[in-house]
This record gives C-alpha cells, sequence and structure tokens, in this order.
C-alpha cells in the first residue's frame, strides 16, 4: 500500500483551503483561529461604549464593559449559524439564522460590494487591510484582519435586535475578514470612529462563556413588543 504524503499546513495554506467548498471549515477554525478577548471602543450617534469580544472556535460573544449586571450580551455561533441575543435580567434569549460566511468564501477574490484599497495598517497587533463601502450619504472604512482566523462581527450592539447584515457587510465578512476598526464619512467633511480595536489578549475562554444558560428559555421579538391596549369604546 502507498504511503500518503504529508503536506505541512502553513498560515497560507490554510487561508487557501478556506476557499475551498469540500473543505470541512469546522476543522480549520479548530486548528487555526485566535482564541481570547478584543477590547472595543464603539461610538453610536448619540452613545459611547466599551465591549468585550470574546472569541473562541468561530464563536463570538459581545458584552457591554460598562452596564448594570444582567445587561442583554450578543452570541455569535459560525458552526451552528446562529444568532442570539441573550437577556439575563428576564432569563430568556431569542434566536436568529445567520448567513453561511465560511461556506460562502468567495472563490474569486474580487469584492462586489466594497472595494480593497491596496493600504494596510497595524491595529492592537494585527496587520489588517483597508476595505471601504459607499453608500447614498458617504463612505465607511474599514480596516479588518484574516489574521484572526474567523469571520468578526458588525453586531456589536448588545441590547439591539437588529436581524439583516448590509450586503457590504455580509461580503466583508464572506471573505473571512475580522474587521478591528471602522470609520465614517457621511459627506459632511468630518470624520467619525465608529469602532475601533483598543487592546487584544489571547486567552483560554471556557466554553460556559458560549452557551444559552440552563434554565433560559426561548422568546420572540413579537413577545417582548409591548401590545398596544385595546381602545375603549366611546358611551352614549
Amino acid at each position: 500500500m502507498k504511503s500518503r504524503r504529508v503536506i505541512p499546513i502553513t498560515n497560507a495554506l490554510l487561508w487557501s483551503l478556506l476557499f475551498v467548498a469540500t473543505v470541512n471549515a469546522q476543522d480549520i477554525l479548530r486548528s487555526s483561529s485566535f482564541e481570547g478577548i478584543i477590547h472595543v471602543q464603539f461610538q453610536s450617534v448619540d452613545a459611547f461604549q466599551l465591549l468585550e469580544l470574546s472569541v473562541k472556535q468561530g464563536k463570538i460573544r459581545v458584552d457591554a464593559t460598562y452596564r448594570e449586571s444582567g445587561f442583554a450580551y450578543v452570541l455569535l455561533d459560525y458552526n451552528a449559524r446562529k444568532r442570539y441575543l441573550v437577556l439575563p435580567s428576564r432569563e430568556l434569549y431569542l434566536e436568529f439564522a445567520l448567513p453561511d460566511f465560511r461556506g460562502d468564501l468567495r472563490q474569486a477574490k474580487i469584492p462586489v460590494n466594497f472595494e480593497k484599497t491596496g493600504s494596510t495598517e497595524v491595529i492592537a497587533g494585527y496587520l489588517c487591510e483597508q476595505l471601504k463601502a459607499k453608500f447614498d450619504e458617504g463612505e465607511i472604512a474599514i480596516w479588518a484582519t484574516t489574521e484572526i482566523g474567523s469571520p468578526g462581527t458588525f453586531y456589536l450592539v448588545p441590547g439591539s435586535v437588529q436581524i439583516e447584515l448590509e450586503p457590504w457587510q455580509k461580503e466583508i465578512l464572506s471573505f473571512g475578514y475580522f474587521p478591528l476598526k471602522m470609520v465614517l464619512d457621511d459627506g459632511s467633511g468630518e470624520q467619525r470612529v465608529v469602532f475601533e480595536a483598543t487592546a487584544i489578549e489571547k486567552k483560554s475562554l471556557g466554553e460556559s462563556r458560549f452557551l444559552i444558560p440552563s434554565g433560559y428559555e426561548k422568546t420572540t421579538v413579537e413577545e417582548l413588543t409591548p401590545k398596544a391596549a385595546p381602545k375603549k369604546k366611546k358611551t352614549r
């Protein structure tokens, strides 16, 4: 019987394998992906927040750092293609489907909904490519890395029930990018940093951190939405 040739798995080879549909993406994630916490500053139009992105084997948990105990957090599981919004104060969670970003990794590395500028920047110790997406009101510059080993996330508001991502967001993740910085130019001449990774620490994380706590019940957006009180009939 002929012996099989063993081919060394380098980082370059791993990423080329990610673009072959027959490869088991879950095994690649388990053997190569970063594990630890990414600290992020997030700036919306009317609020500033510090976030912790816990990352392990294709799973991401998004926690707001300065929030009262029991505040909502987001769980992403790219292996199961699920997103969860967990509400500890009510022991409830919502479940949403995620696109198969890993399965959709493009063999033709030509972006459609965003562009690669060719510029790079090191953010929190990771080499990032600059990407740009344009829309009616302006454009967004994104610095993203493939060195994390799994797609990142644009779900950065733990209390939000945001369901759909923009086409450019989906495509960036489908290329295997993990965004570490995003700057918005709304056409007014001013730029605003939407989010930026300030520190990245490699550390072992327990599996329970990425699981729905035992005893929590599944709910829906409809069940959580307050119902309007019925109008009272006018008496004559």
